[in-house]
């Protein structure tokens, strides 16, 4: 069973109105807590014929148009289903809002709360068996200091030109 499209703003179905609200057809009047999105035409037409959505997945407008919610039309899809059907439309949006003021302000201010969130570690140094602390969740970290790098990468490649400065300066 489809619903009866009344007006541009209201379709009908199973004796019960909805009305266009942002992108999707919703029930007039208040919804219950707790209620969530059961109250979408689409969600309703998909559960009237095919039962109740699985948790946590999508009913997706096939052909995009989510004032099409004829049956033939939805489709039940797992959240990453549901991200890789989109991800054509979405890409190119995401790139325009991360570079944008508001997108970057987000990141600053994600990045302070997340920075704050993370537990110093404690790890020898692989060159001196030094302890030292790093907030770095890498494995990669693995020296104190910049001088016990510089020796690591020295010991392993022996056969390493290093120029001095006084080379540096004559090289074209």
């Amino acid at each position: 069973m489809d619903p009866t499209v009344l007006s541009d703003t209201c379709q009908e179905f199973d004796g019960i109105k909805y009305y266009i609200s942002r992108k999707y057809y919703k029930t007039w009047g208040r919804r219950k807590r707790g209620d969530g999105p059961r109250d979408l035409l689409h969600v309703k037409v998909w559960e009237h014929a095919n039962g109740s959505v699985p948790e946590g997945f999508h009913i997706h407008h096939k052909n995009r148009d989510t004032s099409d919610n004829r049956l033939v039309n939805l489709e039940c899809l797992s959240p990453a289903e549901h991200i890789e059907e989109h991800r054509p439309e979405l890409v190119p949006l995401a790139t325009v809002w991360h570079r944008s003021d508001e997108g970057r302000k987000w990141h600053r201010e994600h990045a302070l709360k997340v920075a704050k969130t993370i537990q110093p570690v404690n790890k020898p140094c692989a060159e001196c068996g030094a302890s030292f602390q790093t907030k770095a969740n890498r494995s990669n970290v693995r020296f104190c200091q910049q001088n016990c790098k510089q020796r690591a990468f020295n010991r392993r490649n022996p056969s390493y030109k290093r120029l001095g400065l006084s080379e540096r300066r004559q090289s074209p």
